[in-house]
């Protein structure tokens, strides 16, 4: 008996091995390029915009499927019963050209124009811009905004930390691809947790005020990290969060001593920013499905008592999207209120999507969050099938103690994702995005993710004890 009816006889059943096109699975890998669509993972590459199937994987053995005809080498699965967004990801080498003495020192000097700003926006009574864009005003702190076809260039920033080499390398790489009349103007949406861990918090947030204040397009969505408070019986700053390197700076006695004049000026602008900080959006909806917050979304003992958009931000709610934590494998976890950050899995996060298509009319198609360090900085939950979930880190540096950054050659590749809006799919919603509300044609919203691909040596020159950051 030959090898071949030996191994039919043991293992039986019939496969078939697909054979994709040798081009496009070397354009594919070249581009990785890679979308989920149901349970199944396509990779695939794209021809003037439209994807291309190589090879499909219904099991964990890449290019089989199961019980095909044997005449049909190149035989596909039926199509999924519900078909998501796709993404691809993209290196972007970076030559680091931001000396750190000198960012710093720009970041000192803009203090007074920050300070003035932010005393002008809390005497007329109102919050940061949210880039301008136009809301319905029902969404309190979960925004449900209504891009129009000049605004529709997204992009998404993930946890900073304190890093000001990543966060100004990437707002400046957001302003390199946006540099066409097509795209128009960015609005970069930060996914929380601005500060702690790393060494520039205070400065991260001087920074980002600065841009705000001269009209670049920003929404700060707040993070678990960044619910600051000031008592003022003892004057001391109160974090949410233990350890938090921002508060204790500036409680500390000792920095005082060193540079009373600097420590001085960040209370006093720490101290209006805390009565700003509340009125931070918690989570921003888009009408193509698109739903993005810093942690998760309310638990299962919470999302059926949701009953219109307006309970979105009830307290417990925006607690859940600030805190709650997502788990990329796990079907199911149970709920455990004895921390803020609990976690969740598969079908609760399917059971919040099903109430949000049922009674708010709002399908939620791809999820965008931060909160999980991951040391590739971004993660595709795969598991996840009603929404395509991404979580992003902008974080140049080690944190959790989780990356290899000892290892030789190795450089750590924060990640900030472009997302160009698709059309709107909620009846509510169907007129968005078109000047005339007439109909256009259905089209998928597109997510790109960027990984900026340091120097090794330019981290270095601004980090140089990586493994003393941890989370």
């Amino acid at each position: 008996m030959g090898l071949w009816k030996i191994l039919k006889w043991l293992f039986g059943g019939k496969h078939t091995y697909a054979k994709p096109n040798d081009n496009l699975k070397e354009h594919a890998v070249e581009n990785r390029t890679c979308f989920s669509q149901g349970k199944e993972i396509v990779c695939a590459t794209s021809v003037e915009n439209q994807p291309v199937r190589i090879a499909t994987t219904n099991t964990s053995d890449a290019g089989i499927t199961g019980n095909e005809d044997k005449t049909n080498k190149r035989s596909v699965s039926p199509p999924p019963k519900k078909t998501l967004p796709t993404f691809e990801v993209r290196d972007v080498p970076v030559i680091c050209c931001y000396k750190k003495d000198l960012l710093y020192q720009k970041t000192r000097q803009d203090h007074d124009h920050i300070l003035n700003w932010l005393k002008n926006l809390l005497s007329e009574n109102k919050s940061l811009p949210f880039a301008n864009l136009a809301t319905d005003g029902k969404g309190g702190q979960v925004l449900r905004v209504f891009p129009s076809k000049k605004a529709g260039n997204f992009w998404f920033l993930g946890d900073i930390h304190g890093d000001l080499l990543s966060f100004v390398t990437a707002i400046d790489t957001v302003k390199f691809f946006s540099g066409t009349e097509e795209l128009g103007e960015p609005t970069i949406i930060l996914l929380g947790d601005l500060f702690d861990r790393l060494h520039y918090d205070y400065e991260v947030l001087v920074y980002l005020l600065d841009c705000m204040r001269r009209g670049e397009r920003f929404i700060w969505i707040a993070g678990n990290h960044d619910i600051i408070q000031y008592d003022e019986t003892s004057q001391r700053f109160i974090a949410g969060v233990s350890p938090s390197e921002l508060c204790d700076w500036l409680n500390s006695e000792e920095k005082i001593e060193k540079d009373k004049k600097y420590h001085a000026n960040a209370r006093e602008l720490m101290i209006l920013l805390t009565k700003i900080i509340p009125t931070l959006p918690k989570a921003i909806y888009f009408p193509d499905g698109t739903l993005a917050a810093h942690g998760a979304v309310p638990h299962n003992d919470i999302s059926p008592s949701i009953e219109i958009w307006e309970d979105l931000s009830k307290e417990n709610v925006l607690s859940d999207f600030t805190w709650c934590r997502l788990h990329p494998t796990k079907a199911m976890t149970a709920v455990n209120r004895s921390s803020k950050g609990c976690q969740m899995g598969i079908r609760e996060f399917n059971q919040f999507c099903n109430m949000m298509k049922t009674k708010l009319n709002s399908p939620v198609r791809a999820f965008i969050r931060g909160h999980d360090h991951h040391p590739e900085r971004y993660k595709h939950y795969e598991k996840y099938d009603h929404a395509l979930v991404l979580t992003i880190n902008t974080i140049s540096c080690t944190l959790d103690g989780c990356d290899p950054f000892g290892q030789a050659g190795y450089v750590t590749k924060p990640a900030i994702i472009q997302y160009l809006p698709g059309t709107p799919i909620s009846d509510g919603l169907a007129n968005c995005g078109t000047t005339d509300g007439s109909s256009t044609e259905q089209q998928e919203p597109r997510f790109i993710v960027h990984c900026l691909k340091f120097r090794r040596k330019d981290i270095e020159e601004w980090y140089p004890n990586p493994s003393k950051n941890k989370c």
